[in-house]
């Protein structure tokens, strides 16, 4: 399960007690809803392919 992986990566680049982090999976139907920026594509446990992770950072105004 991609969240579970997600939830519990780089928490070293945690920047406040609350994120969210998606997948490009995810990112296609909500990009135009939230502001994100790009963390790359990182190893997941689990996972034999790079997975490239996106971290939520705003809801857009104007949508």
């Amino acid at each position: 399960n991609i969240a579970a992986r997600l939830e519990s990566c780089e928490k070293d680049r945690q920047i406040s007690n609350c994120r969210i982090l998606i997948a490009k999976e995810t990112l296609v139907h909500v990009q135009e809803q939230f502001q994100v920026e790009s963390w790359g594509s990182l190893p997941l446990k689990g996972k034999e392919r790079l997975v490239d992770v996106y971290r939520v950072v705003d809801q857009r105004r104007e949508f």
